[in-house]
């Protein structure tokens, strides 16, 4: 339904002289999500650690991407989790800008590379440890409440490795 309201204008003409400051373009579970929000969520694809290709990176694929995290999020207050200590996010930070691939022409091993990256693209140092604190807790949330789920014996591995591996091998 939110994607296909997309760019849905609404059909009540405006008083004279209103100006249009957002629309709202899904509401989750009463967590609404903005069309500033959307193009907040493209620009921050910038900081992915591949490339994110501008071909894919479509306000429906960002409207998705916040859909899901404001589910994820509506569950993590039933079992909080706690943010990062902030020297974690710096240093998390320090190794994205090693391997953002843009990053390389700015020189964002230094500091006045890594403002000029975030300066070409509306964003700043504040808004991205912000977001990236954000993403790591919701990492550590999935990683919690999904992750130690799965466990693997040695008795399965060597199982797996005497009945499967092994003779595929031969």
């Amino acid at each position: 339904v939110a994607a296909g309201a997309w760019g849905q204008q609404s059909a009540a003409p405006l008083p004279p002289g209103a100006v249009v400051l957002d629309h709202v373009v899904a509401v989750i579970n009463g967590t609404v999500i903005l069309e500033s929000d959307v193009q907040e969520e493209i620009r921050y694809g910038v900081l992915q650690p591949f490339s994110v290709n501008p071909g894919r990176n479509t306000p429906q694929r960002a409207l998705q991407r916040l859909i899901d995290r404001a589910l994820i999020q509506q569950q993590m207050h039933v079992t909080p989790s706690p943010p990062p200590p902030a020297e974690e996010v710096q240093k998390r930070l320090k190794e994205l800008r090693a391997v953002i691939p843009e990053c390389a022409q700015y020189h964002c091993q230094t500091e006045a590379g890594w403002q000029a990256f975030l300066k070409a693209h509306g964003l700043t140092v504040q808004e991205v440890e912000k977001h990236w604190t954000e993403r790591m807790t919701i990492l550590s949330f999935v990683q919690s409440r999904f992750g130690s789920g799965v466990r693997i014996t040695s008795q399965e591995i060597a199982d797996y490795y005497n009945k499967t591996l092994v003779p595929q091998l031969h």
